[in-house]
């Protein structure tokens, strides 16, 4: 494995002499979509596929391998051809890079838009790969990309789109994009089904997402067993411990601090097919900031889900008229001020916990979304504390 820094400088160069050449790009017509984010944006981002897809014709999806299944799973015969693509290769290993970079040249893609707002250096090089004539992305934000990179990346690029909100919901923000680029979105609805496939033997269970992307948005092990009980208290329906491998050793934790029957752990036992049913006909889905989450919520599952306040606005809370079964519960020192402001103040990174979130108000907040889908009424909006 080579230094990430070295690959990037190879990488720049690479694209940088492809797009000199500037052949055989522009002869397919085939249009690439390039996102090497998580499966939470694929759902927040989905919606848009169709009208693309209307736009296009021909639409080949370049995303991060563990996309790519999700991508298969839930929208196949919207797409020509899915490319998966392994981020953490991208930047270590320059015999990968090169390969990815070859493949793609070799498609003759026309465009490649590139519609995350926080671009990466490595994608950035991988649009300008493509060979495409007509590269189209966010000017984005920094969050994962310095500004000195940026000198090299930006022109990379035939168009760079500037946003109206720079804190926008994400999925308002896919709106833009596509607006951008004349398509009309009046009546795009984040709520394009989910296959929820054959009825499944876990319909109707209450379902805890155990997946967190770090320990700050997630609850420790006590305070789950003590959520995980008191859902058994809530509710007569199975208790199910979701989440994918890197959850399956906390998953056999829980399991075996709690009494038998109390709850079923199925984390890192399960395919992602799997999961998307058992979410899509959950009766609950409770939930850290997590793929779960967003999955839940364009489910239309109710769902409570805890949140530290990282990227505040994008990712959470979800404008109220978009999900209204979704309540979304915050550390007790979370500062109540006006929505502007805790998105500039929360725009990445929060240190706050989901830890903090006292037991009994997520015991409360579930007990309300198991009632409010049974009478078919909105859940309450509401912080913690």
């Amino acid at each position: 494995m080579a230094h990430p820094w070295l690959v990037k400088l190879a990488g720049i160069a690479y694209a940088s002499s492809l797009l000199l050449s500037q052949s055989p790009g522009g002869k397919s017509g085939n249009t690439a979509v390039l996102r090497l984010d998580g499966m939470g944006d694929y759902i927040l981002f989905r919606p848009v596929l169709p009208l693309l897809k209307a736009r296009y014709k021909s639409l080949s999806y370049i995303c991060s391998t563990t996309v790519a299944s999700l991508a298969s799973f839930l929208d196949r015969d919207l797409f020509a051809e899915i490319i998966p693509v392994d981020p953490v290769r991208l930047e270590h290993d320059p015999a990968y890079t090169k390969k990815i970079f070859e493949d793609l040249r070799s498609r003759h893609f026309s465009r490649c838009l590139h519609p995350t707002w926080s671009r990466t250096f490595m994608a950035d090089v991988l649009v300008a790969a493509s060979g495409a004539r007509l590269r189209v992305a966010w000017n984005g934000d920094l969050i994962n990309q310095r500004r000195c990179f940026r000198y090299f990346t930006d022109p990379l690029y035939t168009d760079l789109l500037g946003s109206a909100n720079p804190h926008s919901f994400e999925f308002e923000r896919n709106k833009e994009f596509l607006s951008a680029l004349g398509l009309g979105i009046s009546h795009l609805s984040l709520a394009r089904s989910i296959p929820s496939g054959e009825p499944s033997p876990f319909a109707k269970s209450v379902a805890y997402a155990l997946g967190a992307s770090d320990s700050r948005r997630r609850m420790p092990l006590k305070k789950i067993i003590r959520i995980v009980k008191d859902l058994r208290n809530t509710s007569d329906s199975p208790i199910l411990l979701l989440g994918g491998k890197d959850v399956a050793k906390l998953g056999l934790e829980i399991s075996n601090s709690l009494e038998q029957h109390i709850a079923l752990n199925l984390a890192g036992r399960t395919t992602l097919k799997e999961v998307t049913t058992i979410i899509a006909q959950a009766s609950l889905v409770v939930s850290h900031d997590s793929f779960a989450a967003h999955l839940a919520a364009a489910s239309g599952t109710p769902t409570v889900t805890l949140v530290n306040g990282s990227c505040y606005g994008r990712f959470f809370p979800y404008p109220e008229t978009i999900a209204p079964k979704l309540t979304v519960l915050y550390p007790p020192s979370f500062p109540q001020l006006p929505h502007e402001h805790l998105c500039a103040h929360f725009c990445h990174e929060s240190n706050l916990s989901v830890g903090d979130i006292p037991t009994e108000d997520i015991a409360a907040a579930a007990r309300a979304a198991l009632n409010c889908d049974k009478l078919g009424t909105a859940l309450p909006r509401r912080w913690a504390g």
